[in-house]
Order: structure tokens, then sequence, then C-alpha cells
């Protein structure tokens, strides 16, 4: 955490016995944190916040590993904030990520974080203390700085339109609350971020394609939910707060450990392809009738009135209405380590660029950049990578790639045990190729270390094949699919 608090009254001078050194005003703290509320909401897992806050997770995470082996922390304490691919369509706001930012809702602390690489400064206003000393905490140990505000919606402390950007995470039964601060605080140029649950999976039949359930278990709490969210009385509210939607991105999550793809809901070609030739999808038979429901809903314009998630890009008149922004022919796939963005050219597939979630996964691409410049000089190995670069974003490092030539192995595989074996012996030819030729060392395997390699408890594999000598196994090339 910042060692001398920010005033949230002014944004400007630092706090020095409850003083602002900048406008003399009192701001009481609480466990170094500005405080302008009594109401204090008891995280359930408020002491395991209370030990991530204390560990030191800069150089790794390493010791966050530890904890959670040794059950000090559970895994849903991590995902809060280390998961970052939840928070993937930050790249669809990507132009509007400058200036001062404000995080308000119902968000994981991965929400701030996120942004806190991308914005000059972020601000995150909660009522849940052990939440906003570990958000700060994790932020200073990975060198940004998250402001935390103990605060109501109601009691927000902030000068009058003092954010450039705006991300709120909010049921849509509480929309209106928000966005009342929302209109108070945003600068006339900024932006406001919304994302919010569409009514079918707030009334729980997004289960039925394995997408993200409902939040709520009772029929009655359902349908209370779906009637708020329905997206044009969502828009209605937004207009009715002052605000004009520029865009509208569909968000198809399955969860909190899956991929989440994002794509215009004004994008005919983005959809079309998403649900015909994205290879997450065609392969898939739930998404079946989602395809043929999808094609009846394009023509009729009910499809975008249907989807489980959206993400809402609004501005306040008259700079948002003199902005007239074309639909966005992209597919965002959020994976563990990278956002994968899907730019397409006429229906067809153009160019990918591969946005790391976070700073630490910056290394993913740094390391493709480098796997690649191996492969690069085997001739027979070449012609199957496809070009690619590494520039300098606000997100850091990303790589931008053509699509690969040839046909997607989908596509060509018959349905037959033969031919499914001719395509495994094709696969491992080309990896005993590429990992011979680009084998960087070696790496010794006592007996017992084999041993345990070897075991698979949860799935019966517990009695592996005995070694007697130690193995010498190589350092090569890998892939994030084979981690399993």
């Amino acid at each position: 955490m910042t060692s001398v608090p920010t005033c949230p009254y002014c944004l400007r001078g630092h706090l020095v016995d409850d003083y602002c050194s900048f406008c003399d005003r009192l701001v009481r703290t609480r466990r170094g944190v500005p405080s302008v509320t009594s109401h204090v909401r008891t995280d359930p897992r408020a002491d395991q916040l209370r030990e991530l806050a204390a560990l030191d997770t800069g150089e790794s995470l390493e010791s966050v590993f530890e904890a959670y082996q040794s059950g000090w922390i559970d895994g849903e304490v991590v995902d809060r904030f280390f998961k970052r691919r939840t928070v993937g369509w930050r790249v669809l706001i990507e132009e509007y990520c400058f200036g001062r930012g404000l995080v308000l809702g119902d968000h994981d602390e991965n929400v701030a974080l996120a942004f806190a690489e991308a914005l000059e400064s972020i601000w995150v206003a909660d009522t849940d203390f052990a939440s906003l000393e570990a958000t700060a905490a994790v932020a200073a140990d990975e060198g940004t700085v998250v402001h935390p505000v103990h605060a109501e919606i109601d009691t927000l402390p902030f000068p009058h339109e003092s954010f450039d950007l705006v991300v709120i995470q909010c049921p849509a039964s509480e929309l209106s609350g928000y966005l009342s601060q929302a209109h108070d605080v945003l600068a006339p140029h900024g932006r406001l971020a919304l994302v919010v649950d569409g009514w079918v999976r707030e009334m729980g039949l997004t289960t039925r394609f394995g997408l993200a359930p409902s939040q709520h278990t009772s029929l009655r709490n359902r349908i209370a939910a779906s009637a708020d969210a329905n997206p044009t009385r969502i828009t209605s509210g937004i207009e009715r707060h002052g605000f004009v939607v520029e865009q509208t991105f569909a968000l198809l999550s399955r969860g909190r450990h899956e991929n989440e793809l994002g794509v215009d809901v004004r994008s005919d070609d983005a959809l079309t392809w998403l649900l015909t030739e994205f290879d997450a999808t065609t392969g898939r038979s739930e998404f079946g009738l989602l395809r043929r429901l999808a094609r009846l809903g394009q023509r009729t314009n009910l499809l975008a009135r249907c989807y489980p998630r959206y993400l809402y890009v609004c501005g306040r008149p008259p700079i948002a209405e003199q902005r007239a922004v074309p639909p966005t022919d992209v597919v965002t796939v959020a994976g563990k380590n990278r956002t994968s963005v899907l730019e397409l050219d006429d229906g067809r597939l153009a160019r990918v660029r591969k946005v790391p979630n976070s700073r630490r996964h910056g290394v993913a691409n740094e390391a493709a950049a480098r796997a690649t410049g191996l492969v690069s000089e085997i001739d027979e190995i070449a012609s199957t990578v496809t070009d690619a670069e590494t520039v300098e974003t606000t997100f850091g490092p990303e790589r931008i790639e053509p699509p690969i030539r040839g046909t997607p192995l989908l596509q060509s595989l018959e349905r037959d045990p033969d031919a499914f074996a001719r395509w495994i012996d094709v696969a491992f030819d080309w990896l005993e190729q590429l990992q011979t030729e680009t084998a960087s060392g070696v790496v010794r395997k006592e007996p017992a270390d084999v041993a345990a390699d070897l075991r698979a408890d949860r799935f019966g594999l517990t009695d592996p094949p005995g070694v007697d000598d130690a193995v010498d196994l190589p350092q090569v090339l890998t892939h994030g699919d084979f981690f399993g």
C-alpha cells in the first residue's frame, strides 16, 4: 500500500495526521485507508485477505502458492486477485485507458489491479477494508498504485468530473445508484465502462449452453433479476442518467477458469465468424442449438437482446452524440495468459493480436518471440509457423500475427480411429523435430522424481513403472496447451 494515503476529496494532496497537505481537509483514516462511512462490509475471507496483504508478491507468486498449498489462502482468493483472464474485456476499451480511473461495484479485486497497469492512477471504493488493504498491497508489490477509499456508493467523496474512465461491474438491479454517482464524477470527455449480466444469465438459461450460470438459486430471485436485466431497460436507464451508449459488446463467459469471448453486438461479420469458423465453438455440440437461434436472432435483431453478459461503453453528451462509432469487427478470446484479438476483414480473419493479461503475463509473449526465432532456423518447421512481430502497447508487449497458412486440423481430420492415429503420428514427428533441434539444456531427474512426475492420483495412475537410474531430460520449447 502507498505509505501516505492520497486525499479522496481533491485527489492531489497526501494525508498527514488525517489532514490533506493540499486542501487542508480533515479525512479520517482507518488502518491507513481514507474512510468516509461508518459501514463496514465483513468479508468471509477477511483473514485470508490480510494474510495475502502481508505476503511479498513482487518478484514472483511463490509465496502465494506456498500459502495456498499450506491452506492459509484458498483458490477463490487467489483467483480474485491474480486470475486476470476475467478482465480480458479491457482490450475492447483500450483507446479509453488513460488518465485517472475509478472502479466501482460488485467486482473481483483483479479489475482494479488490471487497470492500474494501464492508467496514470486508479481509485477503488468499497466498504470491505480487508479487500481494500489487500488490493493496495498487491498493487504496490506489482509496481503500480491502487488508491483505496472506504466509502459507500452514496458517500463517494471525489471531486466533480474528476475521472477519465469509470468502470462499474454490478447487477442490473443496482444500476441506478451507480449511474447517478458516475455521472457526477465522470469528466466531460471521459468514458463509462459498464459490465452487467443480461436476462438470459440471470434467469439461468446460459447453463444449457455451458456458459456461466445464474448467480441466484431460487426461481423467484431469478425472475426478478432477469426483469431488471433486460437490455432495453438497461440502456433506457443509462440514457435516463445522462449517458449515451456508444458501443455494446457481448461477453460469452463460461466461468472464472474458462475463456471468455467478446464480440460487438452490431457486427454481423464477427458473430457469423464466431459461430461458424471459430474452432472453440464449431466442435461443441451444445453450441449447435445456439448457432441456429443466433441465425434467427440476427435476422430479427432479437439476438442483441439475448446475450448472457454485456459491456456497455458510454459517454456524455454532446461529445458522445457527435462521435459515430462504427461496428468493431473483432472477436476477443480471453485466455489464461493472453487475450487474443481476432481482427476480421470482410468476414475473414485478417490478423491476431495477442495481448498479455497483465505485466506478469508479458513473459508469455517474450517467450513466444524467442521460440519462433529459434523455429525460423529449422527449414522443415519454419513454414508451419506464422510470421509475427512484438510491439509495445498500453498493456505490455503484444504479439501481432497474420493467419497461419494451411487447413485447420479440425477440418481435415476424418472421424475414425485410423485417421486420428495418422494425425497423432504427424503431430509427434513435428514435435520431435522441433524439440530435438531447439533443446537448450539438460535436467537430471532422480528415480524418485521420475516416479512422482508419472503419478496422477486423480486419474487413478498411482503405480508408475519403476526407474532404477537417473534420467537426463532435455529442456525444450513447449506450448501452454501442453502444460496439463
